[in-house]
C-alpha cells in the first residue's frame, strides 16, 4: 500500500546503524585517554527509558550545549545534553518515549580540572534493554567439545591503491566544532592552510600547511568522517609536525580505491585556544592533476531562501519556523549528462548541533504531493547537504525539501522544484524559475532593473545576459 506524506514522519530523523549493543554500566574513555566513566542507556518499563552517565572523576562542569542528540517517539532533536540532571559525579536523564530511543549524535564534553574532556557517546546503544533487577543466571551445563574447524582459504591479498593526488588552499573553520567551543576555538583565519592528499600504493599521506602563525602551534589531530558528517572512531594524533613551517602530516591505511576520505585537522594553540580547519573531502585514487570531466553538467538551476515546509512545520511542535533563519540556505540541482541529477544545499546560519541531513522527495498522487519512498541519508559537509539522484529522465519535475535535526527542534526547508534538464541561465523572461522570490527594482548608472530569482531583466522585460 502506498503511503501519504503522515505515515513517513516517524522516520523524519531515524537513527542510522545497522546493529545496536547493550550499554549496562559499560565503560567508556575521553578521546584523550585521561577521565573515564560508565554509562548505562536501559528501558525503565513501559513507555520509560534512562540514560545514566557516572564519571569516575569529579568534575567541574558539563557542556549542556554538547552535541548529544536522541529521537525520540521516531523523530529527532532531542537535545539530550540540556536535559540533565546532575547528582554528584552522575548526569542522568528520563525519556519518555512510544519507541526506544536512538542516540544519533553523541558528542558530549566535561570539564574537569585538569581540562575538558571529550566522550563519544555510543549511537549504537540499544535503549530496549532491562540493566537493573535481573536474575541470577542459571549456571550452563559444560559445553560439548566443538568439531576442529576447516582450515579457512587464504584470503585474497588486496590489490595496490591507484596512485594520484590532489591538493588546495582554504581559509575556512568547521562549522560544528568551531561553534561548539566558541570561547576557545578560533573563529577565522586570514591566511588559511594548504592542504594534499596523495594515494601512493601503500596508503593516503595528509599533509596540512598552516600560513598564519598562531601561538603555541602544536599536537595536531586528525579526525575522519563518515559520508553522514558522524566522526569515525577517536582523533588520530599526527605522525608528523613540523614547527618551522607549521606543517602537519600522517599517513592513513586500509583503504581502497575510490573511497571517499573526509577528514578535518586540529591543531592546539596556546592558553588552551584550539584551530579546526574545515573538512576536506578527497576520493583514494584520485588524481586532480589528469582528471577529466567525463560526465560534464548540461544544466542547473540556483537559488535562496528562507522559506519553511508548511505541512510539515505545521504539524510538528518541535519544527523551526522561517523566524528561526537569519540568512536561510542556498541550494544547487544540476542534470550531467549521464541522467544522473546532483542536489546540494548549503544552510547559510549555524544552528546549534545542526546535523542529519535528510532528502525529502515528492510524487504527484490522486492530485496530492505525497513522499515517495523513506527519506534519505544525504552527505554532510559542514553546513552542506548533498546527494546524487541516479539516471534521471529529462522533463521530468523533481520536487523535494531537505530535512536536518538541531538542539530539540527540526528544520524542514521550503520545497524546491526543478525540471530534469533544466538550465535557468538559459531561461526567458517569460519562464518562471522553480522558487519564487518577490521582484525587487534597482537604478544603475540611470537604467531602471528588474531583479527576480537572480536574473536581471530591463524595463521591457527581456532579460540582460
Amino acid at each position: 500500500m502506498k503511503r501519504l506524506i503522515i505515515f513517513s514522519f516517524a522516520l523524519v530523523a531515524m537513527c542510522i546503524t545497522s546493529s545496536a549493543a547493550t550499554y549496562c554500566d559499560a565503560l567508556i574513555t575521553s578521546t584523550q585517554a585521561v577521565h573515564t566513566a560508565h554509562i548505562t542507556c536501559s528501558s525503565l518499563g513501559g513507555n520509560q527509558y534512562q540514560f545514566v552517565f557516572e564519571s569516575t572523576d569529579a568534575f567541574v562542569k558539563y557542556n549542556d550545549g554538547s552535541n548529544f542528540f536522541m529521537n525520540v517517539n521516531g523523530v529527532g532533536g532531542f537535545h539530550a545534553s540540556k536535559n540533565l540532571t546532575q547528582n554528584g559525579n552522575t548526569l542522568s536523564v528520563i525519556i519518555e518515549s512510544n519507541v526506544a530511543p536512538t542516540i544519533y549524535a553523541g558528542d558530549f564534553f566535561v570539564q574537569y580540572e585538569d581540562g575538558e574532556a571529550w566522550f563519544k557517546l555510543p549511537i549504537d546503544a540499544d535503549f530496549s534493554q532491562v540493566c537493573d533487577g535481573s536474575d541470577t543466571p542459571d549456571t550452563p551445563d559444560t559445553p560439548d567439545t566443538p568439531d576442529t574447524p576447516d582450515t579457512p582459504d587464504t584470503p585474497d591479498t588486496p590489490g595496490d591503491l591507484q596512485t594520484g593526488s590532489c591538493s588546495g588552499t582554504s581559509t575556512g573553520v568547521d562549522p560544528f566544532y568551531t561553534n561548539a567551543n566558541p570561547q576557545f576555538a578560533v573563529q577565522s583565519l586570514e591566511k588559511g592552510f594548504n592542504w594534499t592528499a596523495e594515494t601512493t600504493t601503500t596508503g593516503v599521506n595528509i599533509k596540512v600547511q598552516f600560513l598564519d602563525n598562531l601561538p603555541g602551534m602544536a599536537s595536531p589531530y586528525l579526525f575522519t568522517f563518515d559520508a553522514q558528517g558522524v566522526l569515525l572512531g577517536d582523533p588520530i594524533q599526527m605522525s608528523g609536525w613540523d614547527n618551522a613551517t607549521r606543517t602537519a602530516t600522517h599517513t592513513l591505511t586500509g583503504l581502497a580505491n575510490g573511497q571517499d576520505l573526509v577528514f578535518l585537522v586540529q591543531v592546539a594553540l596556546e592558553a588552551g585556544k584550539i584551530l579546526f580547519t574545515e573538512r576536506i573531502l578527497y576520493t583514494v585514487g584520485s588524481d586532480c592533476n589528469s582528471m577529466s570531466d567525463d560526465d560534464p553538467v548540461v544544466g542547473s538551476c540556483s537559488g535562496k531562501s528562507k522559506g519553511v515546509d508548511e505541512y510539515y512545520t505545521s504539524n510538528n511542535a518541535a519544527a523551526a519556523t522561517s523566524a528561526d533563519l537569519t540568512n536561510g540556505y542556498q541550494w544547487t540541482v544540476a542534470t550531467r549528462q549521464s541522467g544522473n541529477v546532483d542536489i546540494e544545499l548549503e544552510f547559510l546560519d549555524y544552528l546549534p548541533g545542526i546535523a542529519a541531513p535528510q532528502l525529502f522527495l515528492f510524487k504527484n498522487e490522486g492530485g496530492n504531493e505525497v513522499l515517495d519512498g523513506d527519506p534519505i541519508p544525504m552527505r554532510w559537509m559542514g553546513l552542506t547537504a548533498s546527494y546524487t539522484l541516479e539516471n534521471q529522465t529529462t522533463g521530468t519535475e523533481l520536487v523535494f525539501l531537505v530535512q536536518v535535526a538541531y538542539e530539540m527542534h527540526v528544520l524542514f526547508t521550503e520545497r524546491i522544484r526543478y525540471t530534469v534538464g533544466n538550465n535557468c541561465q538559459e531561461d526567458t523572461a517569460l519562464e518562471q524559475p522553480a522558487v519564487q522570490t518577490k521582484p525587487r527594482k534597482v537604478i544603475e548608472n540611470g537604467q531602471i532593473y528588474i531583479i527576480h530569482n537572480g536574473i536581471r531583466y530591463n524595463a521591457l522585460g527581456a532579460q540582460i545576459k
